[in-house]
């Protein structure tokens, strides 16, 4: 090795060690913001739910909640003389009476609406599962009573009946939820046991 070759690869070291340097510090601040900023999100997002039994009201963000009834429609069939709920599956209808109580002015405030899913642990290889509501009942032919809504407006301070209808398997009802997300500057989940007395 020359004289020469020495200095040129020291020059190169100290040509670089700017974008070396750049690079050390680049590099773990990248690995940061792609995995780790994520992560604290998913974990700041992370609720855990109130469990509440089926007929027992609960006080949350300016409201008494409460399940007051649920059912399983078993489905039968698409056939004319049938309930039109494909044989395997149910419907799976609750009715939650919401009022607002004397902070509900102040609550509504940071809280406007409420979103509802059906969720079922019985698998434990499976995890949680978990089914939106049925848009359109109509196709399974059930009427949502004309005193009830399926949209949960908490704008308003007035009480309202909330009627949530799911299409699951036949096999859930038995340890199925309700679980009702309330959104707002914190998240709060209310989970519902389904009346079991079936």
């Amino acid at each position: 090795m020359t004289a020469a070759g020495t200095q040129r690869r020291r020059g190169w070291w100290r040509s670089n060690v700017i974008a070396l340097l750049a690079l050390v510090l680049i590099v773990p601040g990248t690995v940061f913001v792609v995995l780790g900023l994520p992560a604290l999100a998913v974990a700041d997002r992370t609720v855990t739910p109130i469990r509440v039994a089926a007929n027992e009201p609960v006080s949350a963000q300016g409201f008494t909640w409460e399940l007051t009834t649920s059912k399983a429609f078993v489905g039968t069939g698409s056939d004319r003389t049938k309930n039109q709920v494909p044989v395997g599956t149910s419907l799976i209808a609750a009715l939650i009476t919401v009022t607002p109580t004397s902070t509900s002015a102040a609550a509504a405030d940071s809280y406007t609406s409420c979103d509802y899913a059906l969720t079922s642990r019985s698998d434990p290889s499976v995890g949680e599962r978990s089914w939106s509501s049925v848009l359109s009942l109509s196709d399974f032919n059930y009427n949502r009573a004309d005193d009830t809504t399926a949209y949960c407006d908490l704008s308003s301070n007035e009480p309202f009946e909330l009627e949530v209808v799911f299409l699951a398997p036949s096999t859930v009802y038995s340890d199925a939820t309700v679980d009702v997300t309330l959104d707002g500057a914190t998240t709060r989940v209310l989970r519902f046991s389904l009346v079991r007395d079936q």
